[in-house]
């Protein structure tokens, strides 16, 4: 005595498979540099990381290190700050010089295709910023998604370099940090405590904006346009 079989619409209704990142997306691997939607995911988040743990470090140190300051002291003063200066401008110059190479993995047939799945916009077409701003700047409003995900990274990264180089043109070697560098710019006194709690109440609010907007992450709201 088995069970009834299901009903004929039941049985033609397929099965919803949660959207995910496609199998066919070419993967380098990771000591070889190159230009991808995938390392630029990567390069994205390490660069959220590193500026907040920077910030973070700035803040909680007593004498409020600058950028290269703190790398040296993460090695616990064995590699000295010009030393430091000098990897970044090796790290660089390796990356963007092998990463343009007409014979490496960023100009191969499967990845160029790969980056045309890109939404249209800058730098690739041209988009009224006044009409289009999202658009413009490759985000779809409040949330959790791969589009802002990569807007902010990016803003991460260039936030980084120009603290660096800024730091620098400041102070040489031993220039301010991030938070410092920002007081400055808005002439306010710097106070840390403060900037702390300014940033933790902008997290919590766009957490809430989020969650209201139906885009608290997750792979539901994902689609291939949607992945990067």
């Amino acid at each position: 005595e088995g069970r009834s079989p299901p009903p004929a619409n039941e049985q033609l209704k397929p099965r919803r498979v949660p959207p995910k990142y496609s199998p066919e997306t070419p993967q380098v691997d990771p000591l070889i540099p190159a230009f991808t939607r995938r390392r630029e995911v990567f390069a994205s988040r390490f660069a959220m990381a590193g500026l907040g743990i920077a910030c973070v470090l700035e803040a909680v140190l007593p004498d409020h290190p600058g950028l290269l300051v703190q790398a040296s002291q993460l090695t616990g003063g064995l590699v000295e700050p010009a030393t430091v200066y000098f990897l970044y401008l090796g790290i660089v110059a390796y990356n963007t010089e092998r990463g343009s190479s007409l014979w490496g993995p960023t100009f191969e047939e499967a990845n160029l295709q790969d980056v045309a799945k890109r939404p249209k916009g800058p730098p690739g077409a041209a988009i009224d910023p006044f009409n289009h701003p999202m658009q413009f700047l490759g985000i779809n409003g409040w949330g959790f998604t791969k589009r802002n995900e990569i807007f902010h990274g990016r803003i991460a990264m260039l936030s980084y370099f120009a603290a660096l180089v800024r730091g620098i043109r400041i102070g040489g070697l031993y220039g301010p940090g991030p938070v410092a560098q920002a007081a400055e710019l808005l002439h306010l006194p710097c106070n840390y405590g403060v900037g702390a709690m300014c940033v933790g109440a902008f997290a919590a609010c766009a957490v809430a904006i989020a969650a209201l907007s139906g885009r608290a992450g997750g792979l539901q709201a994902m689609s291939e346009e949607d992945v990067y």
